[in-house]
């Protein structure tokens, strides 16, 4: 038997989620994303709850997938580290100098402060070599936008870290790892390369056996955001370095490379950085989707339908959805312009039929998803996460006509308890 659980948690105008792959006694737990807004009690209580319930309580094992580095998405990581909770491995999209500098400024220009100790500060200057000390990780995977190994990158061919071992029971072995490690590149100590093209499994090894099987799916696909934003953002430092007298000729492509560049910009200029960036409504440069659900779609197993629980305390309900078991997660990915979600339906061509939860893409904001992606997917259930309290005006009233229109119930998910989201299926070995 193989059972998937996942919970949705109330972290107010943020995103905090957290699945469960379960069999024989044995599960690994992978988290994606774990962040809120400034001010807001609702990701304390939320961690808390987690904890109790026991899940990132084997952090060699678990899973950390972060769709961006706003910090609405991370901002809650240092509380799961300082509670033992925070998985060693941790899977993000590939930020070069400049894409992190664009995401600091859109959060900066829409978000304000934070009271996060400056590790998102940190995490913008120093990129993922930055996460893995700041947080204590082992090893990050840098998921780039291509569906082979990445290439023009100042890395080595050599083998991929070894995957983490089992915890030890006496039932099966649960791991989660590259579904093709040999697809895999060393990009620095204890940072690593791979395209989203090359899917992460979790690979089950049963007592009695020397092989193993991939029995569940975690699918990546990264978002690049606006091409445009980023030229521009490159033209406004340019003119702002010749206004200060502060040009030496090189390119500022280049010029931002420099760590003490960056960590100047971020920590004493932040108004440069905002004018720069200019506004845009969709705040993203780079997002990672991420899918979850069984490898084999059904066979070899039988399905009984799936368990929803709408806060803490309620009874469960069955509910038959004729097959479906994933849930897709799309982060803040930018899925109204017809390019990006043309390449977002393509890259989950053979498993968006499965889906049976979406969450809305950028907590429900108009401009971040079509009524094509709703229509397409044909969700039984739409997570929003957001709260009202942050002026953002998400959801939008549009984005959700358009999820309701294709049959989803709305499912939103902000600062309150009773708001919090659980999904149960459980799969019975034909």
């Amino acid at each position: 038997m193989l059972s998937h659980t996942r919970v949705q948690y109330p972290a107010g105008q943020g995103f905090f989620h957290i699945g469960r792959v379960s069999s024989g006694g044995s599960d690994v737990d992978y988290l994606y994303d774990c962040g809120t807004t400034a001010g807001s009690n609702a990701m304390r209580k939320s961690v808390g709850h987690a904890a109790h319930a026991g899940l990132l309580a084997r952090p060699h094992l678990d899973v950390a997938f972060l769709s961006h580095l706003h910090r609405d998405h991370i901002n809650g990581l240092p509380r799961l580290r300082a509670r033992g909770m925070m998985p060693m491995t941790v899977v993000l999209p590939y930020l070069d100098d400049v894409a992190r500098l664009i995401t600091f400024a859109a959060d900066a220009a829409h978000a304000g402060s934070d009271d996060d100790g400056g590790f998102v500060q940190e995490v913008i200057i120093g990129g993922a070599s930055a996460l893995r000390e700041v947080l204590g990780v082992e090893r990050v995977y840098e998921v780039h936008a291509s569906d082979g190994p990445p290439r023009g990158e100042p890395v080595d061919l050599i083998g991929p870290p070894d995957p983490p071992e089992g915890d030890g029971s006496e039932g099966d072995r649960m791991r989660v790892e590259p579904f093709d490690p040999s697809g895999v590149r060393t990009a620095g100590a204890g940072v690593w390369a791979i395209g989203h093209g090359n899917p992460f499994v979790v690979r089950r090894t049963r007592p009695g056996r020397s092989d193993s099987s991939a029995v569940w799916l975690l699918k990546v696909h990264v978002d690049e955001g606006i091409p445009e934003a980023r030229a521009s953002f490159l033209a406004k430092l340019e003119d702002w370095r010749r206004r200060e007298g502060a040009h030496d000729g090189s390119p500022t492509e280049e010029w931002l490379r420099a760590e003490h560049v960056r960590r100047t910009l971020v920590q004493h200029h932040v108004d440069v950085l905002i004018d720069a960036f200019g506004g845009s409504d969709r705040l993203n440069a780079t997002s990672l989707s991420l899918y979850s659900g069984p490898t084999n779609r059904m066979p070899p197993y039988a399905h009984d339908g799936i368990l929803t629980r709408a806060g803490r305390s309620l009874i469960p309900a069955s509910v038959d959805l004729t097959g479906r078991t994933s849930w897709l997660g799309t982060g803040d990915a930018c899925l109204a312009s017809e390019e990006n979600l043309d390449g977002f339906l393509s890259h989950y061509r053979d498993e968006i039929d499965t889906v049976v939860t979406l969450t809305a893409p950028h907590h429900g904001s108009r401009e971040n998803s079509d009524a094509a992606l709703y229509a397409r997917v044909r969700p039984s259930h739409v997570v929003v996460a957001a709260s009202p309290r942050g002026g953002y005006q998400h959801p939008h009233a549009e984005a959700m006509h358009a999820a309701a229109a294709s049959g989803a119930r709305i499912v939103l998910v902000g600062e309150e308890d009773r708001s919090q989201f659980s999904e149960e299926v459980v799969l019975r070995d034909a």
